[in-house]
């Protein structure tokens, strides 16, 4: 629906003007539309000004109409201000409801203009009027940065804390468009959902949004879809927790000067000294880490968000994809679940994206226990590469996929696969943990049937009856071995104690870091 559309089915009903916020009138709508999701109008009045200039001038002559005192006297001279008499509407039938509503945007107004003026030092909008109307069923309001003076559009339905984050989020605008570089269109709206959800809190509705976004991913940060814009504030969510105010304040500043991408490039680099590729990828593992994957350490709000959804998945090897999962376009990712169905060897993942896109593909292992390991699949931007990990300590594999073009076009596919190597990272052939002859220590003894390339071992030890696990020797033991035949190894524990009975495991570490343990060999040195 066009602005001018819209305009047509408001009838106003009555007005009350609020300070440096400004203008309140309410409106009723004459054919609602039932079931509409809410939503901010801000960027359909922008796009659609010139259909609907005249309406949008209507309504501003009906806002200059009314008459201005200062709420607080005292107060500077951009402090709210109320009209001398407010007219009862359709949704604000007695005195005590009028009071609430207007005692409700007063109050989100306040709330931004602390957190965002005060607060962020952004530079506050000048006196802008705000009208409380009775708009369409499902929408929450709209910003006019009309040149006679901001315009803030608030719809009146629902109760006062509806009607607070509405105000709360057309200020928002307000506030973005104040800036010495105007920040307008989607990703105002994105600032607009970030600022209401940061100052006010994470609602059911703000959430979902986020969570829609991260799920579309695939569509990129740079989609013109305006279903997305709202969301992109898990942007500013992120920029906020993980680099600060500062780029946010400086993400703002770009915005207003430059195309997205380069703006985001330039900010971050600004404000961290880190490049819009980079931080991408950071991006992509934070909004992973949500619902019940959260860890705890990322997204404040990341446990109240759903779980994440992934472009594919796969519950067994071997695993292919020959270009069937959705296309990822500029700076959009897309995530590849694995579930491997054995525990023995490892499991090599390829990757390889279509010609004519910068790539990147990183793996995230999770273990059975402890911390989850990012290691580079495909670490240029060619979009190819592939990478063996030990399986008998992952529970679940996760492929990140980044598509780093900065231009928007044609969105591009990638294949993977996943499949089980066996021996990997190397095959037992036998593990022995004695006394040492003439005393001295356990001597641990392995022979290998096979190795791949890796960085060498590490000797484990572990009280058997309970207790922490140490490594024994100080630096690696260098791997000699190869494919093609054994390899055999001798290790002296000269710090296991008499009387202790202990398990020794030997662990393999690959050159990514990875490691892969052997089963368990008990010994005990006699009590003296």
């Amino acid at each position: 629906m066009r602005i001018s559309t819209l305009r047509r089915r408001l009838t106003i009903a009555g007005a009350l003007a609020l300070g440096a916020s400004g203008v309140f009138g309410v409106v009723r709508s004459a054919e609602p539309d039932a079931g509409a999701a809410r939503t901010c109008w801000t960027g359909i009045v922008s796009e659609g000004r010139g259909a609907g200039s005249d309406a949008v001038a209507g309504v501003l002559r009906t806002i200059d109409g009314l008459e201005f005192r200062a709420a607080d006297p005292e107060a500077e001279a951009s402090a709210y201000a109320l009209a001398a008499e407010v007219p009862a509407g359709p949704e604000l039938r007695t005195g005590a409801e009028r009071a609430a509503a207007f005692a409700a945007v007063e109050s989100g107004l306040r709330a931004m203009r602390e957190g965002l003026v005060r607060g962020l030092g952004l530079t506050a909008p000048a006196r802008p009027r705000v009208a409380l109307l009775a708009l369409p069923r499902g929408i929450d309001g709209f910003f006019d940065p009309h040149p006679g003076g901001d315009v803030l559009v608030v719809d009146a339905g629902g109760d006062p804390d509806a009607i607070r984050r509405r105000a709360a989020h057309q200020y928002a605008h307000a506030v973005a468009s104040a800036q010495r570089r105007p920040v307008r269109g989607a990703w105002a709206e994105a600032f607009a959902t970030w600022a209401t959800e940061r100052i006010l809190g994470l609602d059911d509705r703000t959430a979902a949004l986020y969570a829609a976004r991260r799920d579309r991913m695939g569509e990129g940060l740079l989609a013109d879809d305006p279903a997305l814009a709202g969301g992109n504030g898990l942007w500013f969510s992120f920029l906020a927790e993980a680099y600060g105010d500062v780029a946010v304040r400086l993400t703002l500043d770009e915005l207003g000067s430059r195309p997205p991408a380069a703006a985001l490039d330039r900010a971050l680099r600004r404000a961290a000294g880190v490049g819009l590729d980079d931080a991408l990828g950071e991006f992509q593992v934070w909004t992973l880490l949500t619902g019940s994957r959260s860890d705890g350490l990322h997204f404040r709000f990341a446990e109240r968000l759903s779980d994440p959804a992934f472009a594919s998945s796969a519950d067994w090897l071997p695993a292919l994809s020959v270009q069937a999962d959705p296309p990822v376009a500029a700076l959009g990712t897309a995530e590849v679940r694995i579930v491997p169905d054995r525990a023995d060897g490892g499991m090599t993942v390829r990757f390889e994206g279509e010609f004519g896109a910068r790539w990147s593909a990183r793996l995230l292992l999770f273990p059975a226990t402890g911390d989850p390991h990012l290691v580079d699949l495909a670490p240029g931007t060619e979009g190819r590469g592939e990478l063996t990990v030990p399986l008998d300590r992952v529970r679940e594999a996760i492929v990140l996929i980044r598509n780093l073009d900065r231009e928007e076009r044609t969105p591009r596919r990638y294949t993977w696969s996943a499949q089980p190597m066996r021996g990997f990272p190397f095959e037992l052939a036998s593990i022995e943990a004695r006394a040492a002859d003439g005393g001295g220590g356990i001597a641990v003894s392995w022979e290998t049937a096979s190795e791949q390339p890796m960085v060498g071992f590490n000797l484990l030890r572990t009280p058997a009856r309970g207790g922490r696990t140490v490594r024994v020797n100080p630096v690696w033991v260098p791997a000699i071995g190869d494919p093609g035949g054994s390899a055999s190894y001798r290790f002296l524990d000269a710090d296991a104690r008499p009387g202790v009975p202990y398990v020794y495991r030997v662990e393999a570490v690959t050159f990514e870091g990875l490691t892969s343990l052997s089963e368990g060999v008990s010994a005990e040195l006699p009590a003296d």
